[in-house]
């Protein structure tokens, strides 16, 4: 149901972006993205903040996305700026993601480790 809802958003989004383009007005969206995945380690982070180890809260965010550090609140605040400025009079009906590359998928570390262990499989067997 979420899923079809922000479909939905975005369809209307664009649609409207469409729509008022001749007018020069944008229709534009910062969006932080969070997928279940992350949502587990954002609990994660909270009971590591909760027990009061800071550390390992932010051990974790380093470890749960690409950009090794957490997102900040001025991150998705340059993004509207961003979208808000004349340097995007070309970009309308868009959703920008700010979420330090975790729809990307995994890290390129953990892919290469995935890639390599596959390769030594695949020559073992040959």
């Amino acid at each position: 149901m979420a899923t079809a809802t922000k479909a939905k958003k975005k369809t209307v989004r664009i649609a409207s972006g469409l729509k008022r383009a001749r007018q020069d007005i944008k229709l534009n969206a910062a969006n932080t993205a969070l997928r279940s995945r992350f949502r587990t380690v954002i609990k994660n982070v909270q009971k590591a903040v909760d027990a009061g180890d800071k550390a390992k809260a932010a051990e974790l965010f380093k470890t749960a996305q690409p950009i090794p550090r957490a997102g900040l609140p001025d991150d998705i605040a340059q993004a509207a700026v961003f979208l808000a400025s004349d340097e995007s009079s070309f970009v309308n009906g868009h959703d920008l993601v700010v979420d330090g590359a975790v729809t990307g998928g995994r890290n390129w570390s953990q892919q290469q480790q995935g890639y390599v262990a596959m390769r030594k499989a695949f020559d073992q067997g040959a």
